[in-house]
């Protein structure tokens, strides 16, 4: 490491002149200084800018993240670091990340009847959106669980399958049995529009991250509706599921079933550029079972997927030759029911059929954190149908048969103690 006492090339030169690398006025001391502010601008911006300052900003960043109580700034650091590929880093990453302390946080209850919910989180993690043919449409306040508001259903709205919000957080889409699709406000719960797409049986809805797009996966094709011009684009026939985009919206990742020389059907992972509407990669999954989960790395080289069985591939996107597979859950002989990747690809999700929550480190195999299944589960009859991570990573919410909701996280922070002492 260089000599920190020394001028380093990232500090600021004199007459106002920054350097490229764009460190702040005053080098690691500003660093520090900004550390400890309290005001979490300044503190964000720290821990951007800590890594320039060589071993000296690492141990800055180490300190807050040994912090015991989880904290927006303590999230912050583990976001920087865990995008660094040194092993001393990712040691730390792994031994101090904040997913290790996730744990059994709330459990809604959005109605009585003993079904399935289906639900939706809002762009920027703080609301949940509920619905099912028994209950209303609801809003919950996703931290604390407060129901904020809830709208009645129309009589024609009946057997939905699948809900999505839109980027902006002010609608929501919901699909029915008769293929059609009704937008609903969520301010205030009245009806925008209704729109008939061309696929049946609807699975799966997702909405670009531009707003610009709806995308429909269903067991009869794959659609894309123009949300400004309501005018639907056919993609692909036959079964789809499970459509996710790329964090640039630039590509469109699904899963499709067919039958090749056999009766069952091989289940591959489809990418497709959703402007040109060419397929960019399509990946055979190495067993016929159905994954749970896939996603595209932020980087947009690699695709990282995990079956039913908790086997685990990684591709590269662009020659579709498989990088890695790892089997987890070795152990024990129960599956996971539902499974999702934390937004930055790091770390692995699964949800168990008696409340079990496990989450890895998927290239690894380590396991971060056991949480046994929370008392609502003791009669077995908890049953995850749908699971995944908030868009900040910070929460997981699952879905169960018994009329239930359940978030996992780290315990909720108190907002006033912001300020960090070096």
């Amino acid at each position: 490491m260089n000599d920190q006492t020394q001028p380093q090339n990232q500090d600021a030169v004199l007459g106002g002149q920054a350097p490229p690398t764009g460190a702040v006025l005053g080098g690691l001391d500003r660093i520090k200084q900004r550390f400890s502010s309290g005001i979490w601008d300044q503190q964000l911006a720290a821990a951007t800018q800590a890594l320039q300052y060589g071993e000296v900003g690492f141990n800055l960043l180490l300190q807050v993240l040994k912090q015991p109580e989880p904290s927006q700034l303590r999230w912050a650091v583990y976001e920087v670091l865990s995008r660094k590929t040194e092993p001393e880093i990712e040691a730390v990453v792994f031994q101090y990340s904040p997913y290790r302390s996730f744990q059994h946080l709330l459990t809604l209850f959005p109605s009585d009847v003993g079904r399935s919910h289906l639900f939706a989180i809002s762009p920027d993690s703080k609301q949940l959106v509920t619905y099912s043919s028994e209950a209303a449409l609801k809003v919950w306040d996703l931290e604390t669980g407060d129901l904020l508001r809830s709208f009645p259903l129309s009589e024609t709205t009946k057997c939905h399958y699948a809900i999505a919000i839109s980027p902006d957080g002010e609608y929501c889409f919901i699909a029915y049995l008769s293929n059609h699709i009704q937008i609903r406000n969520l301010r205030t719960g009245e009806t925008i529009e209704e729109l008939e797409c061309n696929v049946s049986n609807i699975k799966s809805l997702v909405v670009s991250p531009d707003h610009q797009t709806l995308i429909i996966a269903a067991i009869g094709g794959l659609e894309a509706l123009d949300l400004k011009t309501k005018k639907l684009y056919p993609l692909e026939r036959g079964y789809t599921d499970k459509p996710k985009f790329s964090l640039d919206g630039e590509l469109l990742l699904y899963e499709t079933a067919e039958h090749v020389e056999s009766w069952t059907p091989q289940r591959f992972i489809r990418v497709r550029n959703l402007e040109s509407g060419e397929l960019h990669s399509k990946l055979l999954w190495h067993v016929w079972r159905p994954w749970s989960a896939a996603q595209i790395s932020p980087d947009k080289r690699t695709i990282v997927g995990v079956d039913t069985t908790s086997l685990v591939q990684q591709w590269n996107l662009e020659t579709g030759a498989q990088l890695h597979q790892l089997q987890l859950n070795t152990v024990h002989k129960s599956y996971p029911f539902s499974a999702a990747f934390s937004p930055d690809g790091q770390t692995l999700l699964e949800v168990y059929t008696q409340g079990e929550v496990k989450l890895w480190n998927w290239q690894t195999g380590k396991l971060l954190c056991l949480i046994q299944g929370h008392p609502i589960q003791a009669k077995c009859d908890y049953q995850s149908l749908f699971a995944t991570f908030t868009p900040n990573g910070r929460f997981a919410v699952a879905s169960g048969r018994n009329s239930t909701i359940h978030i996992w996280g780290t315990s909720p922070e108190d907002k006033t103690k912001s300020t960090f002492v070096l």
